[in-house]
């Protein structure tokens, strides 16, 4: 059987909970889907810089650091991994060592690559200019970003398709994995910090069989006009 690609479907929810003078938080239950090859994605934005010692699980499972993704130039902003999350209704939870204000959310997806669900973490930071960044994917991947900034004046006119936005420390945004897809949005008048990362899609045994090379494709017509 040839090998063919399960892409990335995302859970068509995202869900978050705000929290203040807090060192952990837990987000509303969401039903997770039973699809093959899940992969779920934390997403934190404190307003506190030095917030350290972050930990966090999805259903129970837990998750660790997306690699290049945290920035904590103007704020704090993090995305951790979890892998093969249950299915069902389930909470993302997030702990870490200083009290701290900001936004907890989690998302979903199937189709994912098992080994490495997310690659090409990236990061970037700014002030006075719009939040812009641009993740390396590959032809029917998922992008993921996530914007933060700790004034409270939230983000709008995202570039992808917005996930979340709780309108005062961080908005999210998906976009299809296209070679590069860069994730912009609007100038927030305010210093930001901004972190993506790419939802790899999974390789699944099945579909059509290979089709035979040109050479062996003539030995057999060969063999058919000499009976």
């Amino acid at each position: 059987m040839a090998v063919v690609l399960d892409l990335p479907a995302l859970d068509d929810f995202s869900t978050s909970v705000a929290f203040s003078a807090a060192t952990s938080a837990t987000t509303p239950a969401k039903v997770i889907t039973s699809a093959a090859n899940r992969a779920g994605l934390l997403a934190i934005a404190t307003g506190v810089i030095g917030t350290s010692g972050f930990s966090g699980s999805l259903g129970g499972v837990s998750g660790s650091l997306i690699t290049g993704t945290e920035s904590n130039v103007n704020s704090h902003v993090l995305f951790f991994k979890v892998v093969s999350p249950p299915s069902g209704s389930h909470s993302g939870t997030m702990s870490w060592t200083t009290i701290s204000a900001g936004t907890l959310t989690f998302v979903t997806a199937s189709g994912v690559d098992q080994t490495t669900p997310f690659n090409n973490g990236t990061k970037t930071s700014g002030s006075g200019v719009a939040p812009s960044l641009a993740v390396t994917s590959t032809s029917g991947d998922l992008t993921i970003d996530a914007v933060a900034q700790s004034t409270g004046t939230g983000f709008t006119v995202p570039t992808q398709t917005e996930k979340w936005n709780d309108t005062v420390f961080i908005g999210g945004s998906v976009g299809p994995g296209t070679g590069t897809t860069t994730h912009g949005w609007a100038d927030p008048v305010s210093a930001w910090d901004q972190i993506g990362a790419n939802f790899n899609q999974a390789a699944a045994v099945g579909g059509f069989p290979p089709v035979p090379e040109a050479g062996l494709l003539k030995d057999r017509l060969n063999t058919l006009l000499r009976m």
